[in-house]
């Protein structure tokens, strides 16, 4: 039997924030406002934009065992807004944790967080389950 893979449903973890994107203040002029990095277009656009870029075939073309495998992504939204110090949490294999890294390292721009009156650098923890059959 050929083994297949579904897209699960992609969840963005702030490692910091217990707020949805949502519920975050936007730029408004005023240092007191605060907001973590979003991507544009909120977390429907991230999802839509990693589920149209990355290859879910990647373990089943690389021989992994039936099963759901969730890989866990950390990296660095910039002061600049471009995604950067990716690493893998996790390490599965059958190259999943490269191919979740090579597309969050293409992402567009995001816009950076806010903090005390300035652009800061903020960390994501973001998961991404393949599922091969």
């Amino acid at each position: 039997m050929r083994k297949t893979l579904i897209p699960f449903l992609l969840f963005i973890f702030y490692s910091v924030s217990a707020f949805t994107q949502d519920s975050l203040a936007k730029p408004n002029g005023n240092v007191d406002t605060e907001y973590v990095a979003f991507f544009p277009g909120g977390i429907s656009a991230w999802n839509k934009y990693i589920v149209d870029n990355i290859d879910f075939n990647i373990p089943t073309k690389n021989k992994a065992k039936k099963g759901k495998y969730r890989i866990l992504i950390q990296f660095v939204v910039s002061k600049d807004g471009i995604v950067t110090d990716l690493k893998a949490e996790t390490n599965f294999g059958y190259g999943m944790e490269e191919e979740a890294i090579r597309v969050l390292k293409n992402s567009p721009k995001w816009n950076p967080a806010f903090q005390h009156g300035r652009f800061v650098n903020y960390y994501i923890r973001q998961p991404i389950t393949f599922l091969v059959e």
